[in-house]
């Protein structure tokens, strides 16, 4: 059964394979208005729901996503968040640690062989624009106030679009509010496979439900 977490990861993974390994990093200079707030102990529960390609529900199911360890790589502070909906990885394959720099979020996956890192969400950022996670793709905000509706509450958020270049097979959206962090994540696939035209439908969707942060 595919989760959100394994289609971000096609995404995340479809990047590194196209040559982004080793080749970005994030500046050293922290911001203090954080994206995603990283503290070790900091923890969000999602509810997770995976559709068919008719739009049927398949499984729901509640994940927890708690900031594990810090870390202090190549001089810079990483935290590792094994299990946020939409951007984990396959256990026992890839560790997974993000850092929030003053251009944004980026992402640092590991494994015994293979390091590469992603800048993920740029902020601060403006509506419409975008910025380069690699040479052969690029990442969007497409709204820079948008209201959203979830178990925890009535929220503004920032919508970003991830992977503009692979649109055309799938559509992934995340949604964050400064300070609190990823709130909403959907993965739009397109029924239509290496034609690129059929209709595009609801894959998979996480909603965050309570939230301990600091």
């Amino acid at each position: 059964m595919r989760t959100c977490i394994d289609l971000l990861l096609v995404v995340v993974l479809s990047w590194a394979a196209s040559g982004c390994q080793g080749i970005l990093g994030p500046k050293s200079d922290g911001n203090s208005n954080q994206l995603l707030p990283l503290h070790v102990g900091n923890q969000w529960v999602y509810s997770v729901t995976v559709f068919d390609s008719s739009g049927n529900q398949t499984s729901s199911y509640l994940d927890t996503a708690v900031v594990k360890i810090d870390t202090t790589i190549a001089g810079l502070t990483w935290y590792l968040v094994p299990t946020l909906p939409g951007i984990d990885t396959e256990p026992g394959l890839y560790l997974t640690y993000y850092a929030n720099e003053n251009d944004g979020l980026w992402e640092r996956l590991s494994s015994h062989d293979t390091v590469f890192q992603v800048f993920f969400f740029k902020y601060p950022a403006n509506e419409g624009e975008s910025w380069e996670t690699h040479p052969r793709d690029s990442s969007c905000v497409r709204a820079a106030d948008c209201q959203l509706s979830v178990p925890y509450g009535s929220l503004h958020c920032i919508k970003y679009q991830m992977g503009i270049e692979f649109s055309r097979y799938d559509s992934v959206f995340a949604y964050f509010k400064p300070g609190l962090g990823l709130v909403m994540f959907e993965e739009y696939l397109n029924n239509g496979n290496q034609f690129y035209s059929g209709r595009f439908c609801l894959a998979a969707k996480a909603v965050l439900v309570s939230a301990s942060v600091k």
